[in-house]
């Protein structure tokens, strides 16, 4: 996103070279309830329509190479607009706390440090986790003052696709 002169956004993708080799583009927009806490992305969100998938669901999308077969209407309407527009919400079902999701350095990785076979047959999210990067969210799941980074976060809800494990709101 980009505020012009005028205070219009517009969306704007990623440099051409990025795009065109990409398998698949998606938002990592969260949702914080009202105390703070991120229970719930939108898994699909939007400038004017709601139309890019959320990271894990273009990860899952694309990983089984079929377009998402969920047990939940992933239709719902969302007016249009001019502002960024979500919709179908997705509770986030967690595995565990931060760090619950093995991390592995970058330079190791490049480095070889970390072994083809802790990564084979794995989806593989590069991201910063260091404190102070400004890309730690409360969670349900989040003790002791412990935020989740946002790589992780995106990570447990491409698991959960993955898995087909889903939380439904229970009806007031």
């Amino acid at each position: 996103e980009q505020v012009t002169s005028d205070s219009d956004l517009i969306e704007l993708l990623p440099i051409p070279t990025i795009a065109i080799n990409s398998a698949g583009i998606g938002h990592v927009d969260s949702e914080l309830d009202i105390d703070g806490i991120c229970r719930r992305i939108y898994l699909y969100a939007g400038l004017g329509d709601a139309h890019w998938p959320a990271l894990g669901l273009a990860l899952y999308q694309n990983y089984l190479e079929v377009q998402a077969d969920l047990p939940f209407d992933t239709d719902q309407s969302a007016p249009a607009g001019s502002g960024w527009l979500r919709k179908t919400p997705f509770l986030i079902p967690f595995s565990g706390p931060p760090g619950h999701i093995p991390r592995y350095s970058y330079i190791d990785v490049l480095n070889g440090k970390v072994g083809a076979e802790e990564l084979a047959g794995k989806i593989a999210l590069v991201g910063a986790t260091a404190v102070g990067m400004g890309d730690a969210i409360s969670t349900p799941v989040s003790g002791h003052h412990q935020r989740m980074p946002g790589v992780e976060l995106n990570a447990n809800v491409t698991a959960a696709l993955l898995a087909s494990k889903f939380i439904h709101e229970a009806p007031i």
